[in-house]
């Protein structure tokens, strides 16, 4: 596919797409088909950008404020030590050459209140935001987006399934599986900083409970493959796989390491997962579980079978004993233990380094 685009020459396009024209009032890009035109949006502005670059990844922020600021310069500077940290997560090695961040920016004069979200794509991000020009806002809205977004270039842009391979936009056959796509993101996310040192074991913990709370308002029976596999109808429902997908994806965490003797998590899991796979080698669908418990234990099955495809509560206060950690659920309490055991702090340092 080629598209020319005629634009004014005071406009620059912000994408992943290469731009081949080489004029100044025109642009020429090309994609391998519809789908990968369609997963890289262009944002046509006065020229608002930054370039850095993260190991091996050049990394474009793109942005456009009808307020007519400058807003670029300040995010990238906020959020290049989040990437760094971020690739040194990842095993110092990011699987992609291109990277974009694009961010919309509308201005309203309501004092402290603000509207957003992030659409994510194979290597790029949108992110549109409607609020005062204030940069505490600002850096605290891209932050956390740029934080959950940015991990999903491992998955589903490398690790996915058939279903999002070809996916029929007709008529849609959903993965069983967002609770990888999207849990398992949104626990890297959480579990990054502490990893890094860049979070304390307090606030951590308070992550932990606050997702545990509002967990709490959604319907916790439905198995996470069968929601994923109906998400189309279940919307109401959906924004649980940020909660008990992350929290299911910690406890996961923890069991490998506790197998491994701390030398295989779902670090390392999502890794290898990447490599056996790919952007264009997705997994059978029905076989993930399967595929895992070949690559980790055989104790590894029971656990998807009981808390991911089945409803039984997820084991967080038992798994965070394990580490040293008492929860309590009700009550909504989360404490280091006074007095921890050797084997507790061995597993905690394995599981989060501290």
């Amino acid at each position: 596919v080629r598209v020319r685009i005629e634009k004014p020459e005071i406009f620059y396009a912000a994408t992943t797409l290469l731009n081949e024209s080489g004029r100044a009032d025109r642009d020429e890009f090309r994609a391998a088909n519809y789908r990968e035109l369609v997963d890289n949006p262009i944002l046509y502005a006065r020229p608002d950008t930054v370039q850095m670059q993260i190991g091996n990844t050049t990394v474009t922020v793109a942005c456009y404020a009808n307020s007519g600021k400058q807003l670029a310069p300040g995010i990238a500077r906020k959020i290049r030590p989040l990437l760094e940290s971020q690739r040194h997560y990842l095993g110092g090695t990011l699987p992609v050459d291109r990277y974009t961040f694009l961010f919309y920016h509308t201005l309203h004069d309501e004092p402290g209140n603000y509207t957003g979200d992030g659409l994510e794509h194979a290597t790029s991000t949108l992110c549109l935001l409607n609020s005062q020009m204030d940069s505490a806002i600002l850096n605290e809205f891209v932050y956390g987006i740029a934080s959950h977004e940015f991990f999903h270039i491992i998955t589903p842009l490398n690790i996915h399934s058939e279903e999002i391979q070809d996916y029929n936009f007709l008529t849609p056959k959903m993965s069983q599986h967002i609770w990888l796509y999207e849990g398992m993101t949104e626990y890297t996310t959480l579990h990054m900083p502490i990893w890094e040192g860049l979070q304390s074991l307090p606030d951590f913990l308070d992550e932990i409970r606050n997702k545990t709370r509002i967990m709490q308002q959604f319907d916790n029976s439905i198995p996470l493959t069968e929601l994923s596999k109906s998400a189309m109808e279940r919307q109401d429902q959906y924004y649980n796989f940020y909660l008990k997908g992350a929290l299911v994806s910690l406890c996961l965490d923890i069991r490998l390491r506790e197998l491994s003797e701390g030398k295989y998590g779902t670090q390392e899991m999502m890794r290898d997962l990447s490599k056996r796979f790919g952007k264009d080698k997705p997994f059978k669908d029905d076989a993930l579980f399967d595929v895992i418990t070949e690559m980790t234990f055989p104790d590894i099955r029971a656990f998807f079978r009981d808390y991911i495809e089945g409803s039984a509560p997820l084991p967080l206060t038992e798994y965070l004993a394990k580490a040293g950690i008492e929860f309590d659920e009700k009550k909504l309490r989360v404490k280091t233990v006074a007095d921890p055991t050797p084997e507790q702090l061995r597993l905690r340092k394995w599981w989060i380094g501290q």
